[in-house]
């Protein structure tokens, strides 16, 4: 997507950088939506992933603070 707008950028047509130069803020927001998305879903993703211990006592039940 970077990659289109900096090709749209370099054409010289008038219409084209009149859209363009209108557009920049919400482009620029839009991206920045997207790289928080992203680092929340990695985060959640890492989350969710984490094996965390589980600990047992002698008569097998489970203890919330193992000692």
């Amino acid at each position: 997507m970077a990659d289109c707008y900096t090709d749209l950028l370099s054409q010289n047509t008038l219409g084209v950088a009149v859209l363009l130069d209108s557009s920049t803020e919400l482009l620029h927001q839009l991206l920045e939506a997207e790289l928080i998305d992203r680092s929340i879903r990695s985060i959640r993703y890492q989350i969710n992933a984490a094996r965390f211990p589980i600990h047992h006592d002698l008569q097998g039940s489970i203890s919330a603070n193992p000692k």
